[in-house]
Formats: C-alpha cells, structure tokens, sequence
C-alpha cells in the first residue's frame, strides 16, 4: 500500500488485530473513541492518526478519563531516532500515554506497541539526570550577570565561561601582558583561567611567551560588544 493512498480508517484493523490477540474484545467508533478494547474490567482505547500531532495528544488525555490505559496508534514514520521524537517520547511517557507505530510494508499492515502506556515516575527521571540538573544549577549559579533575553535563537548567550573570558581579557587591556598567576592574583578565575588562554576558544588572547598572555584586537572588540557586562565587572572591581 502506497503511504499516500493510505486512511486513518486503514490503521483500524492492524491495530484490532494486536489487541484481539491480546485477548481483548475490540470494537470501533465507541461514543467518539476510535478504538476500545476490553479484557474484563479493563477497558483500553487507541486514537488513531496518520501522524503524530497536539490534537491527537489531547483526545488521548481525554479518554484517560475513562480507560486505565490510552494509546495513539499513528503510521509509523521514516524515521524515528531523532531529537524531537525523542522529545515526543518523553512528553508521552510524562503523559502515561502509549504509542503503537502501523507499517504496511506487510500486507495487511502491521501494528506494534512501540511505547507502553505506563506510570511515569518523575522521581526516576530526575535520579537519571543528575548530573544535568548539577551542570544547571551550578552553571546559574557561577554567572555574576543576567544579561540574557529568554527564548533567545542564534545570539551569542553570556555563560559563566564567558563572563570568565571577558574579565581576563579586561584585565589584559587594563594592564597589558601578564601571566596567569598574575591574572589570578587580580581577581580572575582561580580554576578556570589557563584553560581558557590554552584553549583560547573566542580568539581573543596570544600567547607572549611561555605562561604570558596578552589580548589581541578581536578580544578589544569583544570588549566593546560586551560593554553592558563590561560595566558589571567594572562595578564590581
């Protein structure tokens, strides 16, 4: 079957076939929902798209009202290992909601529950970002400015690593050549700054001699592009 001639009305019968050999009795266009299928008490019910989309997610938190367990049964797409599948599937896990993916590359289609609609224990999620949540917190609290707008794209972002960078290079154009344990002595960062002049990551500094540094005229300007932060610093001296 070309994916193009394909109906939501085709996902029906592969998605009955998975659940009638669950053991479920399976019915379709039950009071709005798609798909029931019931094994004793237990009721469960599928939305059926061709796609993932937000009204699909809603009708399905809808009909968590009603059934223990909710899926959306969608064709499965060309490609699923990407950034914001993985971001669908974490929003759907935090949901308690199921997926099931329908391939008709067999005859007759093919439908497999590719995520079970299960409890989500944010506890758990948390315990397994860590150390993320370690790399926030102490990223927020290493800035000495808040001089970012929220929801930025493609501006250059003032980090904690910057504000560093900046006031070494502020020290160098104050004073001129000087070496990193002179640089620390005048208040630059006592972990941080040989990894920076090494690394040297903007192209702001040159290298003197042997454990000296000194600014160059893209760290000038970088000065001047970062002046609001600039005059932080400068208060704070």
């Amino acid at each position: 079957m070309k994916k193009d001639t394909i109906k939501e009305t085709d996902l029906y019968m592969p998605v009955r076939n998975l659940f009638t050999g669950m053991g479920y009795d399976v019915r379709s266009e039950v009071m709005g929902c798609d798909l029931t299928a019931i094994n004793g008490s237990t009721l469960i019910v599928a939305e059926l798209k061709l796609s993932m989309n937000l009204q699909l997610i809603l009708q399905a938190t809808r009909r968590q009202k009603i059934a223990e367990k909710v899926y959306c049964a969608i064709l499965r797409p060309g490609s699923y290992y990407t950034s914001r599948w993985r971001d669908i599937f974490h929003l759907l896990r935090r949901l308690e909601i199921g997926l099931i993916f329908v391939n008709f590359s067999v005859k007759g289609g093919h439908a497999e529950i590719i995520l079970e609609a299960e409890s989500f224990d944010r506890n758990r999620s948390m315990a397994s970002s860590k150390k993320k949540r370690a790399k926030v917190i102490k990223e927020s609290n290493s800035r000495k400015s808040d001089l970012n707008s929220g929801g930025s794209v493609k501006k250059k972002l003032i980090t904690a690593y910057r504000e560093k960078a900046v006031y070494i290079a502020l020290l160098l154009n104050k004073y001129g050549p000087l070496s990193v344990r002179e640089l620390r002595d005048k208040g630059a960062d006592e972990a941080k700054t040989q990894q920076i002049l090494y690394r040297n990551v903007y192209g702001w500094f040159i290298r003197k001699k042997r454990g000296v540094y000194d600014i160059n005229d893209r760290g000038n300007k970088a000065l001047v592009q970062f002046e609001e932060l600039v005059s932080i610093i400068r208060r704070e001296e």
